[in-house]
């Protein structure tokens, strides 16, 4: 069998790739939240600011925190880390409504 190589991929790429293996669980919907993040990621993006303030980081909402806090901790606590029960409490101010 052939070593693996590595690929570079884009955030978009490794969504995908997460979807097309149901990395996250089956539910559709985690799937739709990490294509929206992504877009999200791109709002953010900073570079050459003049100030703390030069950024659309001021324009997220508690709305899309929770979205990424719920992207976030599916992630961590996904069959792909086998995470113990323990593990998964670490994680737990993660979870939306907490």
């Amino acid at each position: 069998m052939e070593e693996p190589q590595p690929v570079d991929m884009t955030l978009d790429a490794m969504a995908k790739k997460a979807e097309s293996l149901k990395l996250l669980g089956k539910g559709p919907e985690i799937y739709k939240k990490l294509s929206y993040l992504r877009k999200l990621r791109n709002r953010v993006h900073i570079h050459a600011i003049t100030s703390d303030q030069d950024t659309d980081w001021w324009k997220i909402n508690r709305s899309e925190v929770d979205t990424l806090r719920l992207v976030l901790y599916s992630f961590l606590t996904s069959s792909l880390f086998k995470p113990s029960k323990e593990e998964k409490d670490m994680f737990s101010f993660l979870r939306p409504g907490t």
